[in-house]
């Protein structure tokens, strides 16, 4: 369409540069001429570090064209730039990129995929040509600009691995391989429920869902129109296949993995360590053993809500690693015995599995944060995991400040963004919590304000104290009363000054009722922690801003 629209256009400009005002008159364009080519360096050592970062410009100067017959115009697009790049002076094999500006500028990544392109050997200092080409048509012969020469060293881009990217593309989730390098990958991946995702080559060419049919499992490289792929809601682990070719992708998953042959038992996945465990008894020496899984499939055929069976089959290959197969292929295990098998699959070219002897004992899930989605959905406007309480230095007890301001309730789960993680929701009456309930009922709310929120889930209780407007600095200058206050200036924030006239001996604490003086904020170097030591920042006298931010836990003394 690019080169249609092209043609159309010079037969315009041709048609009007061969008009005449009366028979015998014609008129003519001139100016055109070769652009002056400029770039801003001549030497570059390309790495994966500067592959975001611009390391290249060019800029060609212009041509001003002109009619003979004042009355006509140039029409618009013209003249056409082209600029061209090869591994040639001779510019016999190009790489062409069509100009509507007066300059061009790549980035790391775009300027070693197009040394790649060229057939620039990797790590090794090569030249690069560049020249401009100014024409009135694609079909008219053009005025060529004088070669740049830019030694690019460029590195290798390894297209047998694809990179399972965090949605804000920060973190490496899994990697997928394509051991020929053709543009099919497959690998495994631990998932949460609704987990969003990114893909990225090793050219660095992003892929996404494809944001013009919306559809689940399509896929499109357009960042400009693309957004999070985001797998089913069930959590564990997946067998994904993904085609740049068909510009799709697939997610199979595996709700446990069956061990067959001469024995019967079943593995579970562990997301904590990604692996599979189970435990396997075989009763005579040489058993074999079989590793199938049937699975849930979801593709562009299904979307994320519907799926369709899907039998994976494991093999022992030559070297004792597992592959996929069309069968399940029998493992020998020597001895009779009771034995633990962990199968890894993360390592897309090494899928292993480990026999020990004797059982394994399951670990305790550690808990160290509590997430509070739907504590305050009227302000988020959904229900997401902003809002938290962290363990306080008691196993099992989790305090913090929260702001509340709920529609329906409120959960309280273990991972962040994981709606399949261990959770904790209301209990027969209000106060008293239960793991895992179902159905799962939603923690009452109280009134929309701050509180602080106490969990103690040894007795799988909780409770809420509303804070009030101000906060008392009891303990400074050594008056231990409530008459000294700063005041609410936001959900959890108070700000206030304070006269210091003396070092307090013992510091001072945060008040949060007149009177009370149990619960309180202490802390040290700028963070509080409820029932904390005493802040102790008053050493020098004089008149100090204080501001503090009980939800974040954090708190300034500023002397003025």
């Amino acid at each position: 369409m690019r080169h249609i629209k092209s043609y159309i256009a010079a037969l315009s400009l041709l048609l009007t540069i061969a008009a005449c005002d009366k028979e015998g008159d014609q008129m003519v364009v001139s100016g055109l001429e070769a652009s002056q080519l400029t770039a801003t360096t001549d030497n570059l050592v390309l790495n994966k570090s500067l592959r975001n970062q611009q390391v290249l410009s060019l800029v060609w100067s212009s041509s001003d064209l002109t009619v003979s017959d004042e009355s006509a115009a140039i029409p618009s697009g013209f003249p056409i730039y082209t600029l061209q790049a090869s591994a040639s002076e001779d510019f016999s094999k190009v790489i062409a990129y069509p100009e509507a500006s007066l300059s061009h500028s790549f980035t790391g990544a775009e300027l070693n995929t197009l040394a790649n392109t060229a057939g620039l050997p990797v790590d090794v200092a090569s030249p690069l040509y560049f020249r401009m080409l100014t024409q009135l048509g694609n079909n008219l012969a053009p005025a060529i600009s004088q070669v740049i020469k830019v030694s690019v060293t460029p590195y290798f881009i390894d297209m047998t691995k694809l990179f399972v990217l965090s949605k804000d593309q920060s973190t490496t989730l899994a990697t997928l391989s394509s051991p020929t390098a053709n543009g099919e990958y497959a690998g495994f991946i631990s998932a949460t429920g609704w987990m969003n995702v990114y893909m990225m080559e090793g050219d660095d060419t992003l892929w996404g869902n494809d944001g013009v049919t919306g559809k689940d499992f399509a896929l499109s490289s357009d960042t400009k129109t693309h957004w999070n792929c985001w797998f089913p809601g069930s959590k564990g682990c997946y067998y994904i296949t993904m085609s740049t070719n068909n510009k799709a992708w697939t997610a199979t998953f595996m709700p446990d993995i069956t061990v067959g042959g001469d024995v019967s038992a079943t593995l579970a996945f562990d997301t904590k360590d990604n692996l599979w465990k189970g435990t396997v008894i075989t009763t005579a020496d040489n058993a074999n053993i079989t590793l199938s899984s049937k699975g849930d499939k979801y593709d562009v055929t299904t979307g994320a809500s519907q799926s369709t069976e899907s039998h994976l089959f494991f093999a022992e290959s030559s070297t004792g690693v597992l592959t996929l197969a069309e069968a399940a292929g029998n493992i020998a295990v020597a001895k009779a015995g009771t034995y633990t098998l962990k199968i890894d699959l993360n390592n897309p070219t090494q899928w292993t599995y480990e026999l020990t002897s004797g059982i394994e004992e399951e670990e305790e899930e550690v808990i160290t944060t509590l997430y509070l989605p739907g504590i305050d959905d009227k302000t988020k406007g959904g229900w997401v995991f902003d809002s938290f309480i962290n363990q306080s230095s008691d196993e099992g007890i989790f305090i913090g400040v929260v702001y509340v301001d709920s529609n329906e309730g409120f959960i309280m789960h273990t991972v962040k963004d994981d709606w399949s993680s261990t959770y904790f929701s209301m209990g027969e009456t209000e106060g008293t919590l239960v793991k895992n309930g179902s159905p799962k009922k939603s923690i009452t709310a109280p009134a929309a304000g701050t509180y602080i929120l106490t969990v103690n889930l040894n007795t799988l209780t909780y409770s809420f104290k509303a804070l009030g407007d101000v906060l008392y600095l009891y303990g400074l200058n050594d008056a231990w009363n409530f008459n000294t206050t700063i005041a609410k200036t936001g959900n959890g924030t108070y700000s206030g000054t304070a006269v210091v006239t003396q070092k307090s001996e013992w510091g001072f604490k945060l008040a949060i009722e007149n009177g009370n003086w149990d619960d309180f904020f202490g802390g040290y170097e700028g963070t509080l922690y409820f029932k904390g030591g005493n802040i102790t920042d008053d050493a020098t006298p004089g008149t100090y801003t204080i501001n503090v931010d009980l939800i974040n836990g954090t708190y300034q003394m500023t002397l003025q």
